[in-house]
């Protein structure tokens, strides 16, 4: 059974050496995920278990897209007109919940990510970060050619208009049983500032992670880089006097206002 490797990098010098191996042993680029709690899931929000939560299914998918497409219009510079997939990545990335996991082609966006959402407990004086963060590496093409085994499926990342996508429309019966990793529309200045790619669920509710230890998952696809919390403010530090900050992960005024939150001491450490 495959297990997934773990890497802990303890500086960003280091962490871009670690990727830059990993990288190394593919043909082809990685896609990465960061999470501020290293116990989070690769699991797309509306799985992760909640009291009170309604149970998804196709019903509520399209409740949920047919709310958006009605309310959203005065909202967007043109129209949604047809395109069910890209009214979906759409919705993902205003934080609607969808069956889409959200990931980056890059992997200092992904490091952003991690380091910035880690949870800070105590008093200002006293602050200290609540969790290990990570940022999980994966091969989608490997990914993609063992989810789809079943059909002997030699290809790459998928696109919306492929065949293998079918079983996985929105609004659809999303019969697929592993994720698949597809790209997306550039539809938003988000996505494309974020380098955003996607991991789109299907039936199953089980997280990436968890598949990745079980058939048809035989080889290593996916790698977890654990940031322990003691080294988390000496890689942030580093990673933001390098560029990734929030206006260019955000590239509106919302991320203009956390950054200069930041810079004048009304942020998190």
């Amino acid at each position: 059974m495959a297990t997934v490797q773990i890497i802990r990098p303890t500086s960003f010098k280091d962490y871009v050496a670690q990727i830059e191996e990993l990288q190394s042993m593919t043909k082809m680029p990685l896609w990465f995920r960061g999470c501020g709690n290293a116990r989070d899931e690769l699991l797309p929000v509306v799985y992760r278990r909640a009291h009170g939560r309604p149970v998804y299914g196709q019903h509520l998918e399209r409740q949920i897209i047919t709310r958006f497409r009605q309310r959203s219009m005065p909202f967007l510079d043109r129209g949604l007109g047809d395109d069910e997939w890209g009214t979906f990545f759409l919705m993902q990335h205003h934080e609607i919940p969808t069956r889409l996991l959200d990931l980056t082609e890059n992997p200092f966006i992904a490091l952003y990510f991690s380091v910035m959402d880690v949870k800070v407990i105590g008093t200002r004086r006293r602050a200290r970060y609540g969790s290990d963060a990570c940022v999980w590496a994966l091969d989608p093409v490997k990914w993609n050619r063992q989810a789809l085994s079943n059909q002997s499926y030699r290809g790459g990342i998928l696109a919306p208009d492929n065949d293998e996508i079918r079983a996985y429309k929105p609004g659809g019966d999303f019969s697929g049983i592993h994720p698949v990793c597809i790209y997306g529309s550039h539809n938003s200045r988000r996505i494309v500032a974020q380098r955003g790619v996607f991991a789109v669920f299907g039936k199953g509710n089980t997280s990436m992670e968890r598949l990745h230890g079980k058939r048809p998952f035989t080889n290593s696809c996916l790698v977890k880089v654990i940031i322990n919390r003691r080294f988390i403010r000496r890689i942030k530090d580093s990673l933001l006097r390098s560029g990734i900050t929030e206006s260019t992960v955000f590239p509106d005024l919302i991320g203009l206002a956390r950054e200069i939150r930041r810079d004048f001491g009304y942020g998190g450490l």
